[in-house]
């Protein structure tokens, strides 16, 4: 799920945890081992938002 970094709370991510969804953005705490793949797949969600937000401030 493609969300904001101001949703990124705990109440938020256990709940999207518990029901299998994977929010995008960096987990809360320290940083993980493998931050490189983290950091590929966070590219990969903004150029997503980035094509999501682009759709609704077009006039089309």
């Amino acid at each position: 799920m493609l969300v904001d970094k101001i949703y990124r709370n705990r109440g938020n991510i256990t709940f999207c945890k518990k029901r299998g969804i994977r929010l995008s953005g960096p987990a809360l705490g320290r940083p993980s081992k493998n931050a490189f793949l983290d950091k590929k797949q966070d590219y990969r969600d903004i150029c997503k938002r980035v094509e999501v937000e682009r759709k609704f401030s077009s006039p089309n």
